[in-house]
């Protein structure tokens, strides 16, 4: 798979995954991490979706994961922010 194939489903594939932790961190001991965890989730995920074999796609690869995980975090900071209003 190219990595310019990879797109806003695995944004929703990194927040599903952080929404499964935040399920099990029933006393809230692990959600000042959920932002790391967010972009750790991103980074594995376009690396093993993208298979890089140069310098060049892991560089695509990272840049790749950082959006997907911070789109992520950026989703659970806007759903807290309306939540709490």
């Amino acid at each position: 798979m190219a990595i310019e194939n990879l797109g806003i489903d695995k944004v929703a594939l990194v927040f599903a995954l952080v929404e499964v932790i935040k399920s099990i961190d029933n006393e809230k001991k692990l959600e000042k991490y959920y932002p790391v965890f967010s972009l750790v989730m991103g980074i594995i995920l376009s690396g093993l979706l993208a298979y890089p074999d140069t310098f060049d796609i892991w560089v695509k690869v990272l840049l790749n994961g950082l959006v997907f995980g911070l789109s992520a975090s950026g989703f659970y900071s806007q759903a807290k922010a309306i939540k709490s209003r």
